[in-house]
């Protein structure tokens, strides 16, 4: 008789815990500054699919022609990297180079890992201290390898994202 009940329990704690979890990603806020829901927080690239910023992000995804050339270069060196972006909706280079960023990363066979953190109108995150990241401009692009930050791209690249990125990547 217990087993059921047992069982019962267990999936209603399960039940929540995966909510409370999923819940994490892809928080909204309304930002007084911009006076807009923006995304804050923890993000993934499924955020972008939602109506209020697909319309910005595929104006700048679809369009985007990266170098092959250089998308083929990143493709053949080994995914053993990280990239953490720190974005805001509510910016204009955000809403240019991240759509274009993934345009190029939706390309590679091999696909580094990736985080993802919004700001808010503050450049913060209320329950989150990102000031490890020393972000100074939005949206910053940031290659760890084995842990150490290797490059980054702030705000906008200097040649291309795809020359940038390959520019990192590269090195040693």
């Amino acid at each position: 008789m217990k087993t059921p009940f047992i069982i019962t329990i267990f999936t209603v704690i399960l039940t929540f815990w995966l909510k409370s979890a999923t819940a994490q990603y892809n928080r909204e806020a309304y930002d007084t500054k911009h006076n807009d829901t923006i995304l804050v927080g923890q993000i993934d690239a499924t955020a972008f699919m939602l109506d209020r910023y697909s319309n910005w992000y595929e104006m700048e995804y679809q369009p985007y022609s990266p170098d092959e050339a250089k998308v083929d270069s990143i493709n053949l060196i080994n995914p053993k990297y990280e990239i953490v972006i720190i974005l805001a909706t509510w910016c204009s280079d955000s809403r240019t180079q991240v759509p274009r960023f993934f345009n190029i990363y939706d390309k590679l066979s091999q696909q580094a890992e990736l985080k993802m953190w919004a700001l808010n109108e503050n450049k913060r995150i209320p329950e989150y201290d990102i000031s490890s990241y020393k972000i100074e401009r939005v949206p910053t692009f940031i290659f760890y390898r084995n842990g150490l930050e290797i490059g980054r791209i702030t705000e906008q690249p200097t040649t291309s994202l795809e020359s940038d990125w390959l520019k990192i990547i590269s090195q040693e």
